[in-house]
């Protein structure tokens, strides 16, 4: 006879601790818009990490690439991502979920707060859809300066 032994989340939280792992995991259970947009938070702050250990080598990379890296991040997660998306215009970042949750980020490669305002106004004006479960987004500001 094999006994299986079960875990709690609170057991699995500290076996995986902050990795991509307890991410992924934690998002395929998540049952509320509140825990998917909190994952996907987490998420992007996770690679924002990793990103800043390897800045050497982003430098020149531009804005379509850097995303593309953060939709293959969140996506090596287990969170539905994708680049380009069409939502009432080209978005650079889309996380998509059950029940209908949709997260839209804008990315901007900082060069003045005029350019910064411009990329709110898109994803507040153009691409965010205000429907239940789809009323959270982001900017992603790109920092190359020193």
């Amino acid at each position: 006879m094999t006994s299986e032994r079960q875990y709690s989340m609170a057991e699995l939280n500290a076996i995986f601790g902050t990795t991509p792992g307890r991410i992924q995991l934690q998002m395929s259970l998540a049952s509320t818009h509140s825990e998917r947009l909190r994952l996907v938070e987490d998420a992007i702050d996770y690679i924002a990490q990793e990103f800043t250990k390897t800045r050497q080598v982003r430098q020149k990379m531009s804005e379509d690439a850097l995303s593309i890296e953060i939709v293959i991040g969140l996506k090596c997660m287990g969170i539905q991502a994708s680049h380009d998306t069409q939502y009432g215009g080209h978005c650079d970042i889309v996380v998509e979920a059950k029940e209908d949750f949709l997260w839209i980020a804008e990315a901007k490669i900082h060069k003045d707060y005029d350019w910064l305002l411009q990329g709110f106004e898109q994803l507040d004006k153009r691409y965010a859809t205000g429907l239940p479960g789809q009323d959270a987004g982001e900017i992603i500001v790109y920092c190359k300066g020193q």
